[in-house]
């Protein structure tokens, strides 16, 4: 819920961004843009979803599946829309994508974060252990960008290192990549990269609830 106001100004920013490239390239406009949603449609999500909607002001909605809220509610979008522009289509959810629960979605977003550090066997990559001072670091939660303290950081949490050059900057800049914050002392951190050098930045985005499974962090 605190990062609600955080998505909507980046999709106004997605909005504000389109509408200039379409400004300079015509013939880009001609074509438009398709926007992948996420996939909460439910509760807050609903409410965010159909903000989206709105902000990027669509001109069609397609509800891929059988959820039949989120059908209803794209349909009053679409009924009382001002514009009148919103057309909504259905899609019959693909056969065989199946349901996953929390469990099955944990699993699978700690191994793609075992893959971003160590790769597969196929292609293996070689993360490495760095020490860094505290000093030389800007550390904000990830979610609202407010300033977190070392000490209420949680052993391997995930952070990603912003390419902005401010704290200001972040909330608009991509990502150059991400790191794991193995342990933080009274002037350094331990952190694991997916290659040795230093940071491409010092404005560091830390997640209050994602950390890398202790068995994938490789050993020193």
């Amino acid at each position: 819920p605190q990062s609600a106001p955080l998505y909507d100004s980046l999709c106004a920013d997605v909005r504000r961004g389109l509408e200039n490239t379409w400004g300079r390239h015509r013939d880009l406009a001609v074509g438009g843009a398709v926007v992948n949603t996420m996939g909460w449609v439910t509760g807050l999500g609903l409410e965010i979803l159909t903000r989206v909607v709105n902000t990027v002001r669509a001109t069609h909605v397609v509800v891929v599946g059988g959820d039949r809220d989120l059908h209803e509610a794209m349909s009053k979008l679409a009924t009382a829309t001002i514009r009148g522009l919103v057309v909504l289509e259905y899609s019959a959810p693909p056969r065989r994508i199946r349901p996953r629960n929390r469990s099955t979605r944990i699993l699978a977003r700690d191994r793609r974060i075992k893959r971003y550090f160590s790769g597969v066997p196929r292609v293996p990559l070689q993360p490495v252990r760095l020490v860094v001072a505290l000093k030389d670091l800007v550390l904000l939660r990830a979610q609202s960008l407010e300033p977190i303290s070392p000490a209420d950081i949680a052993p391997r949490s995930l952070a990603a290192v912003s390419h902005g050059s401010t704290p200001e900057m972040a909330r608009h800049a991509n990502v150059a990549g991400y790191i794991a914050i193995l342990d933080v002392g009274e002037e350094g951190a331990s952190i694991l990269a997916p290659s040795p050098g230093a940071l491409p930045s010092r404005i560091i985005l830390v997640s209050d609830t994602i950390q890398i499974a202790a068995r994938d962090v490789p050993r020193p």
